[in-house]
C-alpha cells in the first residue's frame, strides 16, 4: 500500500470514524471476514485497507476528536459507509 493511500485512509478514518461508530457502522474483523466470504465487496475491500491502531489514535487526537481509543480499536472494521477500512 502506498504512503498516499495510507494517508488517505487515515484522513477518512479520522473524519468519519467517530461518526461511523456512533451510527453503528463498526464491525468486528470476524464479521467483516464473514461478509467478505459471502460476497460483500465493501467488506473485502476493508480487509485489504488496514491502518494501525497507534497511527489511527495519534491522528485522531491530533485532529481534536474525542473517543479515539474506542474508534481505533484493533480488529474494528468500517465498511458499511464510505471508504472501507480495518484497524489492525
Amino acid at each position: 500500500m502506498t504512503a498516499f493511500r495510507m494517508l488517505a485512509i487515515c484522513v477518512v478514518l479520522i473524519g468519519a470514524g467517530p461518526a461511523l461508530a456512533a451510527m453503528g457502522g463498526a464491525s468486528s474483523m470476524s464479521a467483516t471476514q464473514a461478509a467478505a466470504k459471502s460476497g460483500n465487496t465493501a467488506a473485502a475491500s476493508a480487509l485489504s485497507n488496514t491502518v494501525s491502531s497507534g497511527s489511527c489514535v495519534a491522528t485522531c487526537q491530533r485532529n481534536g476528536h474525542t473517543n479515539c481509543q474506542q474508534t481505533c480499536r484493533p480488529g474494528t472494521c468500517y465498511y458499511k459507509a464510505g471508504n472501507p477500512f480495518c484497524i489492525r
